[in-house]
Formats: structure tokens, sequence, C-alpha cells
């Protein structure tokens, strides 16, 4: 007996709130990381493997997919175009399993391949966003390609270049990364400066003590 038939044989997954518990995981933790596409095939492949049997392998081919995923009446003509080619087909599939969302079991056959379709709670991109989505955090703030938040930098720095004191008008000032974003710095609004044009190009990338040691020499 192979370790696909094996897998086959295993206690399915539970009852009908397993299933629904599953579905639940998928629409909010893994559908927003796919393209639809890529959902349309997932949700097929669950449907046929977790929600049909209780089990994680379901075997598929193009020609399934193709005919079973997506249709559509664009062309207007009694019966359903299909709307997925080979190359759509393969590009999902491996984008699938490169997010870990499925795993090919076997070789290629008559009848398609063997996959097996992970749940959300064994997917790890969906497991770390369940933990941040858990914590409460949010992400930092961004002040630097915000313009409401550019905005505040200037009032706070009272619209004047920090490093030569001249006044800026609105459509003049830019906004200086104090460590860089190549360094590692944020686009925080405490690594963020009002800067004059002339002197922000003269910074460049340097760092901060070297900059203001140029500025004044001893």
């Amino acid at each position: 007996m192979t370790e696909a038939t094996a897998e086959l044989r295993a206690p399915p997954l539970g009852g009908p709130q397993q299933i629904l518990d599953a579905f639940r995981d998928m629409v909010d933790l893994l559908l927003p990381l796919l393209k639809p596409y890529e959902a349309a095939i997932y949700v097929h492949l669950f449907r046929h493997s977790w929600a049909d049997t209780g089990q994680p392998l379901v075997r598929l081919s193009y020609r399934s997919l193709r005919t079973e995923v997506v249709k559509t009446n664009w062309r207007r003509r009694p019966e359903p175009q299909l709307a997925l080619c080979s190359g759509t087909i393969r590009k999902s599939l491996v984008q699938l399993a490169a997010i870990g969302a499925i795993r090919r079991e076997d070789v290629a056959r008559n009848h398609g391949a063997m996959y097996r379709v992970l749940l959300p709670r064994d997917i790890a991109a969906c497991r770390q966003r369940a933990a941040e989505a858990g914590s409460g955090e949010k992400p930092p703030e961004d002040f630097y390609n915000v313009r409401a938040n550019r905005r505040k930098v200037y009032e706070r720095d009272g619209y004047t270049c920090r490093y030569c004191g001249t006044p800026v008008a609105p459509y003049t000032a830019t906004l200086d990364h104090l460590v860089p974003v190549a360094a590692g710095g944020s686009n925080g609004i405490d690594n963020l400066v009002t800067a004059c044009l002339s002197c922000n190009t003269r910074k460049g990338r340097k760092p901060l003590g070297d900059f203001l040691a140029e500025q004044n020499p001893m």
C-alpha cells in the first residue's frame, strides 16, 4: 500500500464543524494571499478533498481544472467558454505549491497527478497572518509616503530645514531620513526631519554624523 493510499484511508478531518472552521480559516487567512485563479483552484481542490472525503489527497488533471473551475459566457455563445488555459493552471499550481497550500505527491498519469491539499492551519504563511492578527499590533505608521503624514513632520519642524535653518515652503520642503532606509532606517516620524532640497541633496546617504561634521568643520 502506497503512502498516498494510506493517506486516503486515514481518519477524516472530522465533522461539519471542523470543515466549517477550515473554511473560515481559508477565507480569513489564505484567500487574501492568493490571486483570483489561484484561489479558485484551491477552493476547487478543497471541495474535492477535505470537504468531499475528509482527506487531504485529490487526483486532478488539467482537463478537469479547465472544465470545472472557471467558466464564462463572455462570447455570448450557448455553451460556456473555457476561461483557464494550461499556462494559467500551471502558474497557479506553482504558486500554490510555493506558498505551501498544496504539494504534489506523485508523477502525472492518464488521470492526472495526486496532490495533497494543506489546510490553512498547516500553512506557515497563514499561521503568521493569524499570529499578526491575534497580536493586535498595527504596522508602523508611514510618515514618508503618506502626504498627510509628511505635512505633520513639516509642521513639527516649523517648515524649517533642520540642517541649515532655512525656511521652506510646502512645495519646496523635503524629508530626510536620519538613518537611511538602506541602513535599516524606518519611515517613522522620529527618523524623519524637514530639509531644504540643497541639504537633502548634499547629505544623500551619508551618515548623519559625517554630514553634520562637514556642515560645521572644526
